[in-house]
């Protein structure tokens, strides 16, 4: 079951103004906090990962992809998404934000073949510890899916990748957004 609605995220510094969206309905209402802010020119380029099993997924990167400062990739069902990331941020420097879209449970999101969650995050910690270096200082990790830091197994989680990666992670506690992701 997808499940989405306005998402509240835990750990966010900045709060996310409303901004002018070409979408109405529920993709709308997730873009929004996704472009708030980007519309002057001097913003940094931020990085959206849409895990292709949300559904309406090639809508959605088509919207953000009209932002200027949002590169939108999608992540293949079929290859490891932790591969996927790391290959997406090789040779890359100074993104403000990544911002991952996927399905997620208390402590885990599902990105490609791959469950990201605290066993995974243990056993790959090289791999991950290496995103570090396509994120300018005082960057954000913004993780859409439902209930990804619920719970103790959610704050371990989010709690790891925040040290492995050295950014500020923020994290849903609850439903994210609108009633078709989760």
């Amino acid at each position: 079951e997808m499940c989405i609605r306005d998402s509240a995220l835990t750990g966010q510094k900045a709060s996310f103004a409303a901004s002018k969206s070409s979408l109405s309905g529920p993709i709308g209402s997730l873009i929004t906090p996704l472009v708030a802010g980007l519309e002057t020119p001097s913003a940094s380029l931020e990085l959206v990962i849409i895990d292709s099993a949300i559904e309406g997924h090639s809508d959605l990167a088509a919207a953000l992809s009209h932002t200027p400062q949002l590169e939108v990739i999608t992540l293949a069902a079929s290859a490891d998404g932790l591969d996927q990331i790391t290959a997406a941020l090789s040779g890359r420097d100074g993104l403000a934000a990544i911002h991952i879209l996927s399905h997620g449970s208390a402590g885990g999101l599902l990105l490609g073949q791959t469950e990201l969650n605290i066993q995974t995050l243990n056993s790959r910690s090289s791999q991950v510890r290496r995103w570090a270096g396509a994120l300018a200082p005082g960057a954000d990790l913004l993780l859409y899916g439902c209930n990804v830091a619920a719970g103790e197994r959610g704050a371990a989680f989010v709690g790891r990748l925040a040290a492995l990666t050295g950014t500020d992670v923020a994290a849903s506690e609850d439903l994210t957004s609108i009633p078709l992701l989760g």
